[in-house]
C-alpha cells in the first residue's frame, strides 16, 4: 500500500520491530516508462506513468552506530548492520541497497575539482529559452 494508507502499515511494522513510533516516515512512489529509457536527457520523448505500487520507509536515528533494517516482503532477514563497516559489496541481498544509500549519505559530500560534463538539455524544444545555449 502507498500514499496515506501505506503509512499505517509501515508505523505498525516499525512499532513492532522496533517498540515506538518512527520520526518520520517516507513515500517513494513507483514509476514506469512505457517510452523513453535514457532518451529524456538525450533530447527525445518520453512517456512516465505513476505506479500503484512504492517505498515506504519509517525511521528513527540510534545512538549505538548500527543500521537497522527490516523489510516486511523479509521478514526473516532482518538486517543489523555496524555504520562503520558499510562498504560498497559488504551487504548482499535485499539490505544491499537500502544499506548502500546509507553508506552514501554518511560520505563527505562529493567535491568536484571541475565541473562534471553533464550538459542541462531541457525537454521543451520549441521555447527559445528552453534551448542550450552554445559555448
Amino acid at each position: 500500500m502507498t500514499g496515506p494508507a501505506g503509512r499505517v502499515p509501515a508505523e505498525r511494522s516499525f512499532g513492532g520491530w522496533f517498540g515506538g513510533r518512527p520520526e518520520q516516515v517516507w513515500l517513494a512512489p513507483g514509476r514506469a516508462n512505457l517510452i523513453g529509457e535514457h532518451t529524456d536527457y538525450n533530447q527525445g520523448w518520453v512517456l512516465p506513468f505513476a505506479l500503484g505500487l512504492g517505498v515506504t520507509v519509517a525511521a528513527a536515528r540510534r545512538g549505538d552506530g548500527v543500521l537497522a533494517i527490516r523489510s516486511r516482503q523479509a521478514p526473516g532477514a532482518p538486517a543489523d548492520l555496524p555504520l562503520a563497516a558499510l562498504a560498497p559489496g559488504a551487504v548482499t541481498g535485499w539490505a544491499a541497497y537500502p544499506a548502500g544509500v546509507a553508506w552514501r549519505c554518511a560520505r563527505p559530500a562529493i567535491r568536484w575539482r571541475a565541473a562534471p560534463a553533464w550538459p542541462w538539455i531541457p525537454t521543451c524544444r520549441r521555447a527559445r529559452a528552453c534551448r542550450p545555449r552554445p559555448r
